[in-house]
Order: C-alpha cells, then structure tokens, then sequence
C-alpha cells in the first residue's frame, strides 16, 4: 500500500506497468481473500445492534485484532 490506500501489487497486475495509470480502481482489500474468522463474545441467538462487536479476524503483522462490528444502522439476530 502507499500513503492513500492503494494496494499497488494488485493495481500493478492489472495494469502491467509500474506505474499507477490515472483513474485506475481497485478496492482497498481483495474481495476474493478468505478471512480466518473468530466470533467473539456472541452466539447463535443472542440480540445485536449497531456497534457491538460481534467477531474479530487476522489483517496482517501490523494489525493483529481487526474487529468486526454490526453497521450502525443495523441490528437482529445472530444466526448461523
């Protein structure tokens, strides 16, 4: 990534030059990666609202808890 969020080895790939071509659009984070999800402090059943956290994954060495909260215009049921 650069200063602004750019994943420049994807934006690289596509567009075969080591340059970064103007208006090119590639998201932030890869949509087809896995992540290695944990549920934390919720289960199936429990109420949730907007803010709580429900989950917590692995981003990469640097950010070792990245946490996974409800929208906060959102709120249900947990399912499975």
């Amino acid at each position: 990534y650069d200063g602004i969020q750019r994943p420049l080895e994807r934006i690289q790939k596509i567009s075969q030059s080591v340059f970064v071509p103007r208006g090119v659009d590639v998201p932030n984070l890869d949509r087809e990666k896995l992540w290695d999800y944990q549920p934390k402090n919720v289960k199936v059943g429990d109420l949730v609202t907007g803010g709580d956290i429900v989950g917590v994954i692995y981003e990469n060495g640097l950010f070792k808890q990245h946490f996974v909260m409800v929208h906060p215009n959102a709120s249900g049921r947990v399912k499975e």
